[in-house]
């Protein structure tokens, strides 16, 4: 401990701290202890990179609530570092200053998958026609991620009756084994058909932080019964699409090409009769 330093970090004791996680939160305990006589109350800490690999690496971190420490009082603390969110998995050494004592810690940056995907909804009618959307994918992790083309989604009915709380009611007073009535809940209805969902050029792999614009096709190889609607939840890694499937005639989101050939002929401009 430093001269000017006010707290012992008492565990991890004779090691670097360790703080594991994605890099939105990196976090880890230690346990502090008080050894003045006078009433201290922590808001944050340094951190300085000794790697030299952390991008904008802020010098203070503030703790997630302040915590008092009485004199002579020993307690825990959970401490955690926001990282840039593209931060490559790795490991990364830095230095952590909590009130005036110097410790070495070792971040352990683990694998983020995390996508975003807009619209989150596409609609398409119900024929057995290719039907062409486009979709914009941001990657918010750090590390890079490949999507390909998914086959035999299942289609659900998308108008089924909610659950009649009543009915969920009795049904947990009948059923003392609450893991399997939560299960019985989340059951889907029957399968109405299948879905396909193609990725053009495939596969498309989108960087950390990149944003693409991805062109997929979804045809309906299994089409449901006519005259109803259904809804097909395509994974996407961590994300999920929506695609829900309405009737032929129903007025449904045009495909971007139908918007273009329609944009095409409504900016040309009519020739006059003689």
């Amino acid at each position: 401990m430093t001269a000017s330093a006010s707290v012992v970090v008492v565990e991890p004791s004779g090691r670097p701290i360790l703080l594991v996680g994605p890099p939105r939160v990196v976090a880890g305990d230690i346990t502090l202890l008080n050894p003045g006589e006078t009433t201290l109350v922590l808001r944050d800490f340094g951190v300085a990179d000794r790697s030299g690999r952390l991008v904008h690496l802020p010098a203070r971190q503030g703790l997630t609530m302040p915590t008092v420490l009485r004199r002579g009082q020993q307690q825990q603390l959970r401490i955690e570092i926001a990282l840039v969110a593209t931060t490559h998995p790795g490991e990364y050494h830095v230095a952590i200053d909590i009130a005036g004592q110097e410790r070495d810690a070792v971040l352990h940056v683990t694998e983020d998958v995390a996508l975003r995907v807009e619209p989150a909804t596409l609609f398409v009618a119900n024929e057995e026609r290719r039907q062409m959307k486009r979709l914009a994918v941001t990657n918010e992790g750090n590390v890079a991620a490949t999507l390909g083309d998914i086959r035999d989604v299942a289609l659900r009915d998308d108008l089924a009756p909610a659950i009649d709380v009543r009915l969920a009611l009795q049904a947990l007073a009948n059923k003392p084994d609450l893991d399997e009535f939560v299960d019985a809940l989340r059951r889907d209805g029957p399968t109405m058909g299948r879905l396909s969902l193609g990725i053009a050029g495939r596969p498309a792999t989108i960087a950390p932080g990149e944003t693409r614009t991805i062109e997929v096709a979804v045809t309906l190889p299994e089409p449901p019964p006519p005259n109803g609607r259904y809804r097909a939840r395509v994974p996407l890694l961590n994300a999920t699409l929506n695609i829900i499937v309405t009737p032929s005639g129903a007025t449904h989101e045009p495909s971007y090409e139908e918007h273009a050939r329609n944009t095409r002929a409504a900016s040309t401009p009519a020739r006059r009769k003689r």
